[in-house]
């Protein structure tokens, strides 16, 4: 006995090809009725009704297998077997309905009594339509629902196939944050719009089961339309969820990195700002170590190392200057953009969800870090550097002549040595007097330079001796000393009266200059012919009285010269030169020299004019272009060299020095044009604009320089 298991889909596929085949077997007879209808004038009454009969007879044979039709439906349907649809049946009724009108009008012609045919086929008739429209409306239920089960199966796919890819992308993006690559946030925009172009029609088929569903749902005899409704809301509501958390987490990855490109930024230009801090107190450091070196300098070194000494002065100065305007233009740019930045992080840190602690470690860090460096720029800006500007010491090549004019008054001319008033006759002198009168001297710079400079026991007694006898403390100071001594301490004491005259204004903010810088100038070569090496004598103690004639070698006007400050006078600051530089006392007309009349040097004279031409720029008032570059250069931080290009064309510069030793450096030739901005609707002026050909491009002159400030610098 073969026990074969049943084939459905075979079964199914023969009982939907031979459900309409008793009905296709049934010939409708419309063609006979018409020819009936033709000829009846010419047929017998027997003969006509035989016909009739027949047309009658084939007619009941096919309401009865249109009815096991529409039966066999109605059984399918029930069973939830899916046909494709119909048709055919419709078909058939739709040629059977234009002869039942024919059948009762032939009914009257042959005048026979056949009334229970007639009306037989007539409510054979109506039932069958009834029926068929009863199981063409089960038929749509029945198609709609299984529609409806299909579609949430589809649903149910699909949110299955999304919640897979939403896994998969996250142990993926898991794996880059320990590897971190770099082509993570390309990859966040790819799974996002996936994730939009699949999650849209999606919602639209939820949308759907979910409207029939909630209003006229179909018969649901068993439930199960119902339950697994509710499993695809569910599903949707965790993908929601999924895709939601999903979405947050890529909203915080990429906050990360927008708070790691800020905080790199704010590092860079704290940095920045660090090392120009750096550079300001090292050049600070420098001046003072040079100004202590110079303090305690031989007084009987060569012109060479003299002019060396001042090269190096000036070098110094010049650094401080430039280093200065770096900081002063970084610290104008930099400050309110990094204050900026960290109240942005700090925002953005408040208002995220979840709490990053390499985030909030780092942002404090920077705040800390922020905070202690403001309090260092404003310890530079307030105190530090206007104290080098007041407390810088003299230029070697003005301590190297008063030296010599010391060493020519113990050793030249004035051989005889008379004997010297006591302290008491020189503290009551109208000279010392008018010493006193002047402003206080701070002490604690002297004292520096005393610790820098080396003396033995006895000189260290004698001048605590000389403070507790003498009134006037520096004078006090001055009275006794060696040769040697004397020759270190004339590099701190200038020799003229002159000096007493400008140290009474030391502390006062705003001197007006009016001397040239030619009158402060002191010629050196005639010291050099009457320039002898000093004599060692053993320092001892002196009377009340009188000073030894052993240990003083001095004239009156050489002890004169000993007793003013030895603070020089500060240069009051301008808008070209932001650190002061010492000025060299200059002798009045009336005042004695000691060395003689002064050889002016107009070779020096001629190359500070061409410096203080160097420093701006002169632009033809003429040329509108010219003359914003020039207002541009000039107003400049930063000091850039700047020349106009000659030639046909018009707005080429040369910006930089050709010495500059920096990368790519060098003199460079540039592009530039005028842009003006006018405002019509109001009466406020033009406003002007410089651009420069940088790259394939324009940029605004003023950032450029601010960016090629170390390549421009002259």
């Amino acid at each position: 006995m073969n026990l074969l298991p049943p084939q459905p889909t075979e079964s199914v596929s023969m009982t939907t090809g031979d459900l309409y085949e008793p009905l296709y077997q049934i010939q409708i007879p419309d063609k006979e009725l018409g020819l009936l209808f033709s000829v009846h004038d010419t047929l017998s009454l027997e003969e006509l009704a035989y016909e009739f009969k027949e047309i009658t007879d084939r007619i009941m044979q096919w309401l009865e297998a249109a009815h096991m039709t529409a039966f066999t439906i109605e059984q399918n349907v029930k069973r939830q077997q899916q046909l494709e649809d119909i048709e055919p049946l419709l078909l058939s009724c739709q040629r059977m309905a234009p002869l039942i009108p024919l059948l009762i009008e032939m009914n009257e012609i042959i005048h026979d009594d056949p009334t229970v045919t007639i009306t037989k086929i007539q409510s054979e008739w109506s039932g069958l339509q009834h029926f068929i429209s009863s199981v063409k409306k089960a038929l749509e239920e029945s198609n709609e629902k299984n529609v409806l089960l299909s579609l949430m199966s589809s649903i149910l796919f699909q949110i299955d196939d999304l919640s897979i890819m939403i896994f998969q992308y996250q142990e993926k993006r898991h794996i880059q944050a320990v590897t971190e690559k770099d082509d993570q946030p390309q990859k966040e925009d790819s799974i996002l719009i996936d994730i939009d172009n699949r999650v849209g029609p999606l919602f639209t088929d939820v949308e759907k089961v979910y409207t029939r569903m909630t209003s006229a749902p179909p018969e649901d005899n068993t439930g199960l339309m119902t339950r697994k409704h509710l499993i695809v809301q569910d599903r949707w509501e965790s993908l929601r969820v999924e895709i939601d958390e999903l979405k947050v987490e890529l909203k915080e990855d990429r906050w990360l990195i927008v708070f790691k490109q800020v905080a790199d930024q704010v590092d860079g230009m704290m940095d920045g700002l660090d090392k120009t801090v750096s550079q300001c107190y090292m050049m600070i450091q420098q001046i003072k170590e040079t100004g202590l070196s110079a303090s305690t300098s031989s007084s009987t070194s060569t012109s060479t190392s003299s002019n060396s000494s001042v090269n190096n002065t000036s070098s110094v100065m010049d650094k401080l200057r430039s280093v200065e305007k770096n900081f002063d233009a970084k610290y104008k740019y930099y400050t309110p953009s990094i204050a900026k930045m960290l109240m942005m992080l700090g925002n953005g840190i408040a208002a995220r969800v979840s709490r990053n602690a390499t985030t909030l470690n780092r942002h404090e860090n920077m705040l800390g870090r922020w905070n202690q460096l403001k309090l260092t720029m404003d310890n530079l800006r307030k105190k530090d550097l206007p104290d080098i500007s007041t407390t810088r010491p003299m230029s070697p090549a003005t301590t190297v002549c008063w030296s010599r004019l010391s060493d020519r008054s113990d050793n030249s001319n004035f051989l005889m040595k008379s004997p010297e008033p006591t302290i008491a006759e020189r503290s009551r002198s109208p000279y010392v007097s008018s010493v006193a009168s002047s402003s206080p001297i701070p002490f604690n710079m002297m004292d520096e330079y005393h610790r820098k400079t080396p003396t033995t026991p006895s000189k260290r007694d004698h001048h605590l001796w000389q403070s507790s006898k003498s009134p006037s403390p520096v004078y006090g100071r001055s009275q006794q000393m060696s040769p040697l001594s004397r020759e270190k301490r004339s590099n701190l004491v200038p020799s003229t009266s002159d000096t007493f005259k400008k140290s009474s204004v030391i502390y006062k903010t705003n001197i007006e200059e009016e001397e040239d810088d030619d009158e402060f100038e002191i010629s050196t070569s005639d010291f050099r012919r009457q320039q002898q090496p000093p004599v060692a004598t053993t320092p001892t103690f002196r009377s009340k009285s009188s000073l030894s004639t052993s240990t003083r070698s001095m004239t009156p006007n050489a002890r004169r010269c000993g007793t003013p400050s030895m603070i020089p006078r500060p240069k009051t600051p301008t808008a070209s030169s932001l650190i002061p530089r010492p000025k060299t006392p200059s002798y009045r007309a009336g005042s004695p020299r000691i060395g003689g009349p002064r050889i002016g040097s107009p070779m020096i004279k001629q190359q500070q004019q061409q410096q203080q031409q160097s420093g701006k720029y002169r632009p033809n008032v003429k040329d509108p272009l010219d003359k914003e570059i020039g207002f541009i250069i000039n107003s400049s931080p930063v000091p850039i060299q700047c020349q106009k290009a000659a030639g046909p064309h018009e707005g080429r510069y040369y910006f930089g020095n050709e010495l500059t030793p920096s990368l790519g450096g060098g003199k460079k030739i540039y592009t530039c044009k005028l842009m003006t901005y006018d405002n019509n609707r109001s009466s406020s002026p033009k406003r002007n604009k410089v651009l420069i050909r940088v790259g394939g491009g324009w940029q605004d002159l003023e950032i450029f320089l601010l960016e090629h400030m170390n390549l421009m610098g002259g």
